[in-house]
This record gives structure tokens, C-alpha cells and sequence, in this order.
């Protein structure tokens, strides 16, 4: 075992941090602390001092029969590089072999080193680093490798303890890791180099800007919504600059810096106050959490019997073998049975279907095959043939505003997601373009690349921007209105779940089961299979939303709301668009929404209320005419009986003018109560 070593300034010889080595416990079998000492000593004293240690720590606690040197070392100066430290132990070979492995393919990280404190897992990297890492300030990483695959794993876990977070490679022979360059002051200072060479490389690769770029291949930060665009606006500032950013809602972390500060500047040059909402995109920058694209999600058959659902309820984390950590809560309404679909339930879902939504905010189609239900690379291909591919779906569009173009880059992953093949996807686009071998600026390398090319012609940026807007949304395959399509396990087969709903067109497709297959638009299954299905998906509709409330609502209620809606032939809501403003008292119109609209309209136009109803004899304040005030008593008195006077009205006031006598009014045939 070699290494180089110097003499930090901070450690005295002899001091007290000098006892590392030599306070072992000879009676403790544990080699963790031993290889820590060992570890350690050798970076922070001299190699006198080290060899002095180490050999009386080894040799007391270890002695072989067969020899009489169980441990020793030697050194031997070199005059560049600093000093090579030989040691000799049978103990210290074995442990070693046992905990580090043996041979260069069978390499790995102690599993001791895990869960060891920052500066021995820091020591530990330096050690490594210092023997087989490189710094490459021209490609700016600092990089190595090696043929044991779980070592490399192990060490890109172990600089994750330090917000390092690295990119691995392999060759045709050896395992790679490479730390970008924006880790490099990171490195230096949690980690660093003992070699000056190496401690020169890296100071150079720390002050190296590396480029005008700032692309960033492995932290892209996503979920930010609309907040760059609203905050452009307030600005004044162009959205050009942040809608690519917006749609695609994924953007670099150092790039999200430069638009922060842009946004600052410009709030103080305007002297405004936008400090709310840049707080949220600062957060974003602050949050302890590296983004990281999910490239496929592979469908793999278990190896055990008992798997992790991520479907399930409640709190769940856990951490992979690669130091992912998985958060997963359920904290959002889901279509019954499928957790990565999102639908609105509870009262918006019910406000949405008696007010006759024309379009669900967030419609849904549940589809069934007529045959081969349970063959599940059929029904993938189902799905790929139904969901709705476009440009943007597949391809990271670009352009290019020297040579007025727009460039399309498809992503081979995502085009064998969606089922797309190149010839397919030239025949679509051959009518805008054509495909062209082109040099794509990728970071600070260009490379080149396969693209679809539309030409602008003219010199427009008008014209190009409408181009863009064209490519993008330019349709592949698949169906108008289905934008993702599940598939989810029910009873013996399956079943495709769409995001998205396009009733008539899915029926038209000769495997589907039109007698299963349902909408939660309303509107669209009274436009494609008649009225009294709309009756029916409405009393269903209703009735589930009410029942995954907790809430028991008698049936028959929700049947006559869906026949007062639908007994004119159409659907219509409940509301002043529908049956409330249908209706032939003013009153009553009144009552419910716009009171002085319908009041002003019915003076203007002589409406004349009968007050029939219950609602506008309350508000002139007389007895409706429901329940026992829908009941007239007439009283007709016996033979000889005098019949009841009516009580005349008392006299005026002495200042007022006496009237003349009235005569006596008839007696009343009929008492009303």
C-alpha cells in the first residue's frame, strides 16, 4: 500500500491528536476503529510518526507464529510527489480483504464507511481520489474509475454525503465517475487533494467559468408552473425568453439563478416589489433536493413474491441501493383504482354536472376490449395506438434564428414510449420539412444530430414564431382529445384508462366494447348515444361523487334532478342558464340570481306574475298554496240563522272630510282561513 502524504500545518508531532494510532484497545476485535486510526493518522502526521504507530498498534494486538514480523512498515522519500509509506501486517492484510474485497473487479466501499462520521468519510475519499483520481480542467470534471462496478457505486454514494452529486459512465472495460465542474469548490472544500499538483489542478478547475453556457444535463429543476412567466410580465420583460422554459417545465439550476438575479435587477430598476413571487422560485433554487429526468419506467417481472406497491396510502419512504430517497404520500384524489390519474371529485365534480358542463376540467374514459382483455402487450398496443402523440411529445424543438429555421430533435426513449418510429415520423412531417443531419450545440461540446428541419423562408420572426407553434403541435398518431392513456389491472384483464375523451372516435375502433366502455363528460354521451344515456350518466355520475363523500343520499332525489334537466329533449343546468331561468314567475327569477336585471326586464316588458308558486308567495307574504294552504273551508249556514255583518271601518280623523255613509256589504258566503 502506497500514498503521498505532507505534513499539514494545524497537527503538531507528538500532540494529542497524535495518540490515534496507538489508542486502540488491544481487546477489541472491531477493525472499523482500527482502519479509521490507520486512516486518518496517515493524512494528518508525519510518516515518521505514522510508521511508529502503526507498528505498535498492529503489533500488539496481532502476533503471527510463523514469522517474527507481524507488522512493519518502511518509507522511502520521493523528492516530487512527498513520501511512500510500505506497510506489512497480517491483520491489517486480512481485514482489508474482508471488508474492501479481493481482486480489482471485486472492489467495494467498507460498509463500516457508511455510516462513519464527515471527516473519516472525507479522509477516505481523499485517499482514494489522491491515488486514482485525475482532474481534467479542459473537460472540466475530476474523474476516475475502475474495473469493480459496486466501488464506484459506493464512492458516488459516499460524495452524496456532501452535496456531490456525480455522473456514472462505463467503457468498454472499466466503470467511470465524473464530478461536473460546478462541484468542484464543493469538492475542495469537504474533500480536497494532499498532491500539489493535483491541489493546483483543482484550484484552476474551481476558477475556470467553463464557457458563456450554463447547461445543466443532470439538475433540472421542475414544477414551478406558470411563476417565470407571471413574473416576466409584471416585469415587462418579454415571455419569449421563459415560455420554452414554462412548457417544458424543466430548466437548469444555474440558469434558474441567472433569471432570479435578472428578475431582481430589473424590480430595481423599475423600483418595484416582487419579492413574493420570486420567493418561490428562490426556494426552488435553496431546496436541498437534485432533480434528476426519469428516462423509462420498465415493467420488469418481480423476483420475489412480496413487492413494494407505490400506489398505496399514506406515508411511505425509502432509499435505494443508489441513494435515492423515495417520498411517496398519497395526498391528492384519484380515479377509483388508478393513483396516477388526478380527476376532480366532491363538490366541484357535482357543481360540474348540474351546472351541464360542457367539458369536465378533467375528463376521463374508462375503455374495454371486446377480446383479448388479458393479453397485456395487446392492450399496451392499444394504448400507444389511442394516445395522442405530438412533435412536442417527442422531440426538444429549437430554433434557429441565423438561418431562420426551426429545429426539431427527437428523443429516441420518448419516441419508443409512444410507438413512433423515423420513417413514420417523416411521412407525417414531410408535408412542413424534412429530416436533416445537423451540428447541435450541447453544453460546450457540439455534436451532430439528426433533426426535422422546417425552413422559414422569408426573414419573419413572426413567421417563425407561428412555425414553432406549428411544429409543435403538429399531430403524429393517435386520437384528438386523449392526451395519456393507463393501463390498470381489473379482475382477470385489463383496463385503459384516458386522460382526456373522444367518445365517438373511440367507438369507431372495431376492438372496442361500446356496451362497457364510459365517458364522465355528460355532454358528449348525449351528443354521441341520445338523451336518455345522458339521463342515466348523470344519475351516475352524482351518485358516485355523493358515495365517495361518505355521504347516503337517497336515489330517487338525484333521478328526479336528472329528469327535471333532461325532459326537454337536452341537457340543461340548474341555474339561470337552465331550468331556474326557465322559469314563467318573475318573482321567482328574481329570487335566485340578478334580482334587478329580472325586475327591470319584466317593468319594461309588462310581465305579469300569477303567484303560483311557493317562492313568490313568500316574498308578497300570503299563504302558499301547498300542504294545508292548498285547502278552502266554505261555510254555508243553517235556515234562520242570521248570517255575519261584515265590521264597517272606523271614522276618520275630525280634521279629515266625513265621507258620506257607505252601505252595509253583503254577508260572506265563504270564510277563508
Amino acid at each position: 500500500m502506497g500514498a503521498s502524504y505532507r505534513r499539514p500545518e494545524r497537527w503538531a508531532p507528538g500532540g494529542s491528536n497524535a495518540t490515534d494510532a496507538s489508542s486502540l484497545s488491544r481487546s477489541d476485535p472491531t477493525h472499523s476503529a482500527a482502519t479509521w486510526a490507520v486512516v486518518r493518522a496517515s493524512l494528518s502526521m508525519r510518516v515518521s510518526c505514522i510508521r511508529t504507530r502503526i507498528t505498535t498498534a498492529l503489533g500488539s494486538r496481532s502476533r503471527s507464529p510463523s514469522t517474527n514480523r507481524s507488522a512493519g512498515s518502511s518509507a522511502r522519500t520521493c523528492p516530487r510527489t512527498g513520501h511512500d509509506l510500505h506497510l506489512r501486517s497480517v491483520v491489517l492484510s486480512r481485514f482489508l480483504r474482508a471488508v474492501c474485497g479481493l481482486g480489482s473487479s471485486n472492489k467495494r466501499v467498507p460498509d463500516f464507511a457508511y455510516g462513519a462520521n464527515d471527516a473519516c468519510v472525507s479522509a477516505l475519499l481523499r485517499a482514494y481520489f489522491e491515488g486514482d483520481g485525475n482532474v481534467s480542467v479542459s473537460r472540466g470534471a475530476i474523474r476516475v474509475s475502475s474495473n469493480s462496478k459496486g466501488l464506484i457505486d459506493g464512492i458516488a454514494l459516499l460524495l452524496g454525503r456532501f452535496d456531490i452529486f456525480a455522473s456514472k459512465g462505463e467503457t468498454a472495460a472499466q466503470h467511470t465517475l465524473r464530478i461536473p465542474r460546478r462541484y468542484a469548490k464543493r469538492f475542495r472544500a469537504s474533500i480536497g487533494f494532499e498532491s500539489k499538483e493535483k491541489q493546483r489542478l483543482l484550484a484552476a478547475l474551481c476558477s475556470d467559468p467553463g464557457g458563456r453556457y450554463t447547461y445543466d444535463a443532470l439538475d433540472m429543476i421542475s414544477g414551478y408552473g406558470d411563476a417565470l412567466r407571471t413574473v416576466a410580465k409584471r416585469l415587462r420583460i418579454p415571455t419569449r425568453y421563459v415560455n420554452n422554459f414554462t412548457r417544458r417545465q424543466r430548466i437548469g439550476r444555474a440558469t434558474l439563478a441567472r433569471y432570479v438575479s435578472r428578475f431582481e435587477a430589473r424590480a430595481r430598476e423599475l423600483g418595484m416589489n416582487v419579492e413574493s413571487d420570486v420567493q418561490g422560485l428562490r426556494a426552488l433554487l435553496d431546496e436541498d433536493v437534485l432533480w434528476d429526468e426519469i428516462l423509462e419506467v420498465e415493467e420488469v417481472p418481480p423476483s420475489r413474491d412480496l413487492v413494494y406497491d407505490l400506489s398505496v396510502p399514506g406515508l411511505e419512504t425509502f432509499t435505494t441501493a443508489d441513494g435515492i430517497v423515495t417520498h411517496n404520500t398519497m395526498r391528492t384524489f384519484h380515479y377509483a383504482g388508478v393513483a396516477e390519474m388526478n380527476v376532480t371529485l366532491g363538490l366541484p365534480r357535482l357543481i360540474e354536472i348540474v351546472d351541464a358542463r360542457r367539458v369536465p376540467s378533467t375528463p376521463i374514459m374508462e375503455l374495454y376490449v371486446k377480446s383479448g382483455h388479458g393479453d397485456l402487450e395487446k392492450m399496451r398496443k392499444i394504448a400507444t395506438e389511442i394516445e395522442m402523440t405530438s412533435i412536442e411529445d417527442i422531440a426538444s424543438i429549437e430554433t434557429d434564428l441565423v438561418n431562420m429555421r426551426v429545429l426539431a430533435f427527437p428523443d429516441d426513449h420518448r419516441m419508443k414510449s409512444r410507438g413512433v418510429t423515423w420513417p413514420e415520423l417523416e411521412e407525417r412531417f414531410k408535408k412542413l420539412g424534412e429530416a436533416q443531419e445537423v451540428k447541435r450545440q450541447v453544453g460546450n461540446v457540439e455534436r451532430k444530430a439528426r433533426a426535422l428541419v422546417v425552413e422559414a423562408g422569408e426573414p419573419s420572426f413572426k413567421k417563425l414564431q407561428r412555425l414553432v407553434e406549428q411544429v409543435r403541435t403538429m399531430k403524429i398518431k393517435g386520437i384528438d382529445g386523449i392526451s395519456r392513456a393507463i393501463i390498470k389491472k381489473r379482475g382477470e384483464g385489463y383496463v385503459i384508462y384516458t386522460e382526456g375523451s373522444n367518445l365517438s372516435k373511440i367507438l369507431e375502433l372495431p376492438y372496442i366494447d361500446a356496451s362497457r366502455t364510459s365517458t364522465n363528460s355528460v355532454q358528449e354521451i348525449y351528443e354521441v348515444l341520445g338523451i336518455e344515456a345522458a339521463r342515466n350518466a348523470i344519475v351516475n355520475e352524482a351518485y358516485n361523487t355523493l358515495q365517495e363523500q361518505g355521504l347516503t343520499v337517497d336515489i330517487r332525489h338525484i333521478m328526479l334532478v336528472s329528469d327535471m334537466m333532461t325532459n326537454d329533449g337536452d341537457v340543461k343546468a340548474i341555474g339561470r342558464h337552465g331550468i331556474s331561468g326557465r322559469k314563467s314567475s318573475v318573482l321567482a327569477r328574481a329570487a335566485f340570481e340578478i334580482t334587478a336585471h329580472h325586475l327591470l326586464r319584466a317593468a319594461i316588458t309588462g310581465e305579469v306574475d300569477y303567484l303560483d308558486g311557493v317562492a313568490e308567495n313568500v316574498i308578497v307574504g300570503q299563504p302558499v298554496t301547498l300542504g294545508t294552504g292548498a285547502v278552502n273551508l266554505i261555510y254555508k249556514p243553517p235556515p234562520g240563522l242570521p248570517k255575519p255583518m261584515a265590521v264597517p271601518k272606523p271614522k276618520p280623523a275630525a280634521t279629515a272630510p266625513v265621507p258620506p255613509p257607505s252601505e252595509p256589504e253583503e254577508p260572506l258566503e265563504e270564510i277563508v282561513p
